[in-house]
């Protein structure tokens, strides 16, 4: 069995992603996802704030829907997801922001 693992791979800081297309070509039987995967405490955010710490509720809902978006339509990304299954846990920056517990 093949297994392809990454961390850190946000849309937000990297636009590009052509390490899905690299991954892809390796024929993983299995992606693991080990978190950090979008970054909600890095900039630019929608919001006329400093940090989502300091958003509403519904400003926080509505930034964190738009990085997994931005994440989940990245296309090699989506490609890759659509053909090997894919497992993934989070951490800080996928919930909330670094070294939140």
């Amino acid at each position: 069995m093949k297994i392809a693992f990454t961390s850190c791979m946000s849309t937000t800081v990297f636009a590009q992603q052509p390490v899905w297309d690299q991954i892809a070509a390796q024929h993983p039987d299995r992606l693991l996802l080990l978190g950090d995967s979008i970054y909600l405490d890095a900039g630019p955010y929608p919001i006329h704030t400093n940090h989502p710490r300091e958003m509403a509720p519904v400003d926080f809902l509505q930034h964190v829907l738009a990085r997994w978006t931005l994440q989940l339509d990245q296309p090699q990304f989506r490609a890759l997801v659509k053909t090997v299954a894919t497992d993934a846990i989070w951490d800080d920056h996928d919930f909330l922001w670094d070294e939140s517990h």
